[in-house]
């Protein structure tokens, strides 16, 4: 527990938010880039996201930052997962390694694949 009974944000929160500083990306580029909501910028800004969020959450994360490879698998470790084993996990590495897509270029393969896009609520402008 850290000072004052709160609990310490998760590995994923401070890893995620260690990655938003070095990159100096402001709340509403995070947003837009990743698709993810205010709300969740704060809890992972602040350090009150789930232990473990989602794995569209942390792939979103990625995408929107433009993580390479190796930092996003750290990213997904920290979240409690493993990119492989499954077929969803195997694209979202591939994706990755790719590299240079937007969360709507994800949600375009993924659907060719016939896999769950990122996010399932957005069109592309």
């Amino acid at each position: 527990m850290a000072a004052g009974g709160e609990a310490s944000p998760a590995p994923f929160a401070l890893l995620a938010r260690a990655h938003i500083e070095r990159l100096g990306v402001s709340k509403a580029e995070f947003c837009r880039r990743t698709l993810l909501s205010e709300k969740t910028y704060e809890r992972i800004r602040y350090g009150r996201i789930a232990d473990r969020p989602r794995p569209e959450t942390v792939m979103q994360v990625c995408v929107g930052l433009g993580l390479p490879l190796p930092d996003a698998e750290e990213l997904f470790n920290a979240a409690g997962y493993h990119l492989g084993g499954c077929v969803l996990h195997e694209a979202y590495r591939a994706l990755l390694a790719q590299g240079g897509l937007t969360v709507y270029g994800c949600d375009a393969a993924l659907r060719s694949l016939g896999l769950p896009p990122l996010a399932r609520w957005a069109e592309e402008p």
